[in-house]
């Protein structure tokens, strides 16, 4: 069980009420973790190549400078060895499963509550890989 996350979780979503409430279940999940908005793949990178450290990226399926599952690419680019979640409020399987199939380590609903949602981010930072209604949440 993770007690303590030392580094910085990477939140990529262009919603400031939603980037709020996804930052303090993070905070909350993960003490000891800050947590870095972006609104942009673009920025994104840009936070990716100024700081080290990057223990979790978090983003959002649909933003402004990606489509489909290009900002998952692009971001594993950047990031290569750091476990990437995506965020949708869209449960839908053949999504879920793309996300999957192209390597993300998650994929969480933003309806999903708080406690599921952090359950999820400390399955993932310990390796495992968390989608939901796929027998693997």
């Amino acid at each position: 069980m993770l007690a303590e996350l030392s580094g910085w979780a990477l939140l990529v979503d262009d919603h400031p009420l939603m980037w709020e409430g996804t930052a303090t279940v993070v905070r909350s999940a993960l003490p000891g973790c800050e947590v870095v908005i972006a609104s942009t793949i673009a920025g994104a990178e840009s936070q990716l190549i100024d700081r080290a450290g990057c223990r979790l990226i978090l983003a959002e399926l649909n933003l402004p400078d990606a489509r489909g599952y290009s900002g998952l690419l692009q971001l594993q680019r950047a990031a290569p060895e750091t476990p990437i979640v995506m965020l949708s409020s869209r449960r839908d399987r053949a999504l879920v499963e793309a996300a999957r199939t192209l390597g993300a380590s998650g994929f969480i609903l933003t309806r999903d509550d708080a406690d599921t949602v952090a359950r999820y981010l400390r399955a993932v930072l310990e390796g495992e890989t968390c989608f939901p209604g796929t027998g693997a949440d």
